[in-house]
């Protein structure tokens, strides 16, 4: 609190974004609260699971904290995900982040000492930019499966399916303890995820790695595949072309289509304030769910001195939809300040 910091903690997942948020919730005192990130007075972080009409607010309000105009004085925490290290401009004292691949780290490496005419403002101790990267206490080698896929904490696998990426990242980054930046920005890809020093760390790791590296690598020629069967022929005819036969699945066109547009028949009021109508799923959360559009009478809005919470039903599924965003039942407990 005395030191005045703006300090970004950024996670790779939204469910270790929201459970970092609680444990800071828990563990701030009384009268640090104000430094917790706010969203018309009600505290929250920033991700993609929230109402277009909260993300506009959300954007706002962690740019009026951590913007170019932001007050010079003061301190500041916000806990986010992958949606502040593009197009807001941040500047942060310091960061803390989950391990992601090198080219992804360095996008968020430019939310730290973004804005030089900050510099002379700089709390004592932040003179000189400082990023904490956080690594599992296991080996990234624990979350590869037998069949060569990777599934582990904290976006290993999931978020970053190629581990020999985030091994070459790893190694790469306790090899020296402080970066050039930009000067050293194309080095510090090339060496972690070409092809050839990927195939070099594979063979260097051992059997194991090599059957993830056939994995990823047949991953990507699946894609590769499946987009040019569903290439438009731009020369044929309207009405001779159509799509390839033998697809399991329909072909979407661009990231984000197999999500699902929730619309209600009533609008309810955001945890922010204003009238909401609709929200969206992100697809993987309503796998084999083909449904979509108004809500069934499945729908319950408590409110709180603290926030408003929605509760309502998507298929089989139960969601809600609160100052945390969306997410299943499952993360539904809150602490609060």
């Amino acid at each position: 609190r005395s030191k005045g910091a703006r300090v970004i903690v950024l996670r790779n997942t939204v469910s270790d974004a929201i459970a970092t948020q609680m444990a800071l919730e828990e563990l701030v005192e009384p009268r640090d609260a104000e430094l917790l990130f706010r969203v018309e007075g009600v505290l929250t972080l920033h991700h993609a699971r929230f109402a277009r009409e909260d993300r506009v607010r959300l954007d706002r309000a962690i740019e009026a904290r951590f913007g170019k105009t932001a007050p010079q004085d003061g301190g500041a925490i916000v806990v986010a995900t992958q949606t502040v290290q593009q197009s807001l401009d941040l500047d942060a004292d310091i960061l803390f982040t989950d391990l992601a691949p090198m080219d992804v780290l360095l996008q968020r490496f430019g939310r730290v000492h973004r804005h030089r005419e900050r510099d002379p403002f700089r709390p004592p101790g932040f003179e000189a930019p400082r990023v904490t990267v956080m690594v599992g206490s296991e080996p990234l080698e624990t979350a590869i499966r037998e069949n060569g896929n990777a599934q582990g904490k904290h976006g290993v696998g999931t978020v970053y399916e190629d581990l020999l990426i985030l091994e070459a990242t790893r190694r790469r980054l306790e090899r020296d303890g402080k970066l050039r930046i930009p000067a050293q920005n194309r080095e510090l890809v090339e060496v972690t995820t070409h092809p050839d020093e990927l195939e070099r760390l594979a063979s260097e790791l051992g059997p194991t790695w090599q059957k993830h590296r056939t994995a990823t690598n047949g991953k990507v020629f699946a894609e590769r595949g499946v987009a040019a069967i569903n290439v438009i022929d731009r020369r044929a005819r309207f009405g001779d072309y159509s799509f390839g036969d033998g697809l399991d699945q329909r072909v979407a066109s661009r990231l984000g289509e197999s999500d699902r547009r929730v619309i209600f028949e009533q609008p309810f009021e955001g945890p922010f304030g204003g009238k909401l109508r609709e929200l969206t799923i992100p697809g993987w959360l309503v796998t084999g769910v083909q449904d979509e559009g108004v809500m069934p009478n499945e729908v319950e809005v408590t409110r709180s001195d603290v926030d408003t919470m929605l509760r309502f039903s998507f298929g089989n599924r139960r969601f809600i939809y609160d100052r945390m965003g969306l997410r299943g039942e499952d993360l539904s407990v809150l602490s609060t300040v």
